[in-house]
């Protein structure tokens, strides 16, 4: 089976992703993800942080080693 006839359009896909981050589905599996992963003693968030940190690349920019 081809990926074309596998999955939907992905016009379909970003529909129902928005979808679903509008309802809070993303939002409510998250939490519930991570208070499992608590539990189980996998996570420890006391000692975890998100970087929001985005450089984007320069067209044409000197490429670093």
């Amino acid at each position: 089976m081809s990926d074309k006839k596998k999955y939907a359009s992905f016009q379909t896909c970003h529909r129902y992703f928005q979808e679903w981050v509008a309802d809070g589905v993303f939002q409510e599996d998250l939490l519930t993800l991570t208070e499992e992963l608590e539990e189980a003693g996998l996570l420890q968030l006391h000692e975890s942080f998100l970087e929001g940190c985005f450089v984007p690349a320069k067209k044409g920019a000197i490429v670093s080693a």
